[in-house]
């Protein structure tokens, strides 16, 4: 029940017994999703890694707070140490700076920040947006995460005002934006008078997987003067990957953004949360105190113990989890060669479920009564695997013309296809032993994500297609609704 009654919380005004806080924590993890588990694939993290685990207990236990030196030398000094270290496994030139923040969504949106400061100045620090002249405009892939829409609220453009530029779903366009595209676009908002101040690419988008070409897009923003942000939440951990991997070529060109997101709760297993904004200086040599700064007197004074090295005042908030200790000690466990092995894993395990999907013999020989019809037919851009799955009731639907990504919303095949994911995804949660995934995209396909590669194999793959068939097979089509009555 409730917590209602008492200033403690619990009826009559007493506080719950010892035996009763432990039952209510069993309760809580009876009930929740294990999130942990191998077969978690519903969003893009996963099973914890152990050593960040241990992190995490650590800094609960210290409970403070990483805005000053004073109160918090080690997570201060550490995460000074990180940072530089990130900047120079994605590329980015000497001297830039960056901070741990609470989410990739805060991250892309202190991206957004820095775009509204480099092109207005600090005029837009005291005057607000109308020391633009202008209505400032921004531009991102149609496949992009909604934090873009988000940061053009938070920053006060207006969501109407970040625009989607179409994209490349070909094998050779990896799913990024279409740059003839975004250059008609930003001619367009020219002509209209607007000012053009960013473009939010995307390494990793949320659905497919897409890499937005970075190196092309540093020429437009160049050719523009706009801000290059890198939303790399996602597929910033393809700069980790192997020398020479299919992750670490999808990693080229990130260093060429003015800045970046990464989360490494996202493929590293570093316990939620855990994410990095990182972001080169601004022309003038400012950086993140000049663009978020207020100088609190009663916080920042310059004659306490080493005040350089506080982060407070670079940041947009004031309390700081000290999530940087997370991936550091993380990686201190495993070592470069254990973040390039989970990145590569996870590749080549999205690129095993899907030629097992697609490998209609070896599907047959393992049981499997329905089929699996992957998106476009190809192989993943990345660890994104996204597909359909068809019952034996609706098997004359996956040969009748066009395939279901092309099929539009009133047809009748899609309307029946796009009841499946939904039907199979209920009986899966309810099983509770399946695997668990989201969908989404043009008529529900199921999008299977490798998010955390850490005990996964080979016949977790197996056992997912098993899983989606057993409890999808049976599925038959709900019966018309009744005639209205006369």
């Amino acid at each position: 029940g409730g917590g209602g009654g008492g200033r403690g919380g619990a009826e009559g005004g007493q506080g719950a017994s010892p035996d009763e806080v432990v039952r209510l924590c069993e309760l809580v993890l009876d009930y929740s999703v294990r999130t942990s588990s191998p077969l978690f694939f519903n969003q893009l993290y996963g099973r914890v890694d152990p050593v960040g685990l241990a992190a995490e207990n650590v800094l609960s236990t210290l409970n403070t707070n990483a805005f000053t030196w004073e109160v918090a030398p080690v997570f201060t000094t550490l995460e000074r140490a990180l940072v530089q270290r990130l900047v120079r496994v994605f590329g980015l030139p000497e001297g830039s700076e960056g901070l741990f923040v609470p989410g990739g969504s805060m991250a892309n949106m202190y991206g957004m920040h820095s775009a509204r400061y480099a092109k207005v100045g600090a005029a837009v620090k005291s005057g607000g947006l109308m020391a633009a002249g202008g209505q400032l405009v921004g531009f991102c892939s149609a496949d992009a995460h909604y934090s873009y829409a988000k940061g053009a609220n938070f920053i006060g453009i207006g969501t109407e005002n970040m625009l989607s530029v179409p994209v490349d779903h070909s094998p050779e366009g990896r799913g990024s934006m279409r740059v003839d595209a975004l250059e008609e676009m930003i001619l367009a908002a020219k002509a209209e008078g607007k000012i053009p101040f960013m473009v939010g690419a995307t390494s990793g988008t949320t659905v497919y997987g897409g890499f937005d070409d970075a190196v092309a897009l540093r020429e437009v923003c160049d050719r523009h003067g706009m801000w290059l942000h890198l939303d790399g939440a996602w597929g910033g951990a393809a700069a980790f990957g192997g020398e020479g991997g299919a992750a670490r070529e999808l990693s080229r060109g990130m260093g060429l953004a003015d800045s970046l997101s990464w989360n490494p709760h996202k493929m590293m297993g570093a316990p939620l949360q855990c994410s990095v904004f990182l972001t080169r200086r601004l022309k003038g040599g400012g950086g993140l105190r000049e663009v978020n700064g207020c100088q609190a007197h009663y916080c920042f004074q310059e004659d306490k113990n080493f005040p350089e090295e506080d982060m407070g005042d670079m940041t947009l908030h004031c309390s700081r989890r000290a999530d940087s200790f997370k991936l550091w000690l993380l990686w201190k466990a495993v070592g470069d060669a254990g973040m390039a092995h989970r990145v590569d894993e996870a590749v080549r395990l999205a690129r095993r479920f899907t030629d097992l999907a697609m490998d209609k013999a070896a599907l047959e020989e393992l049981g499997v009564q329905g089929s699996f019809v992957v998106w476009r037919n190809q192989a993943p851009f990345y660890c994104n695997v996204c597909f359909y799955y068809v019952p034996p009731s609706l098997a004359w639907a996956e040969g009748g013309g066009a395939p279901f990504w092309e099929l539009p919303k009133d047809d009748e095949r899609a309307r029946r296809i796009s009841r499946v994911a939904p039907y199979v995804k209920d009986r899966m949660q309810r099983a509770g032993t399946c695997g668990m995934m989201g969908f989404c995209g043009k008529h529900n396909h199921f999008r299977l994500v490798i998010a955390s590669p850490i005990g996964l194999s080979d016949q977790d793959m197996v056992r997912l297609i098993l899983d989606i068939d057993a409890e999808g097979k049976g599925y038959q089509e709900p019966p018309p609704p009744p005639p209205p009555p006369p």
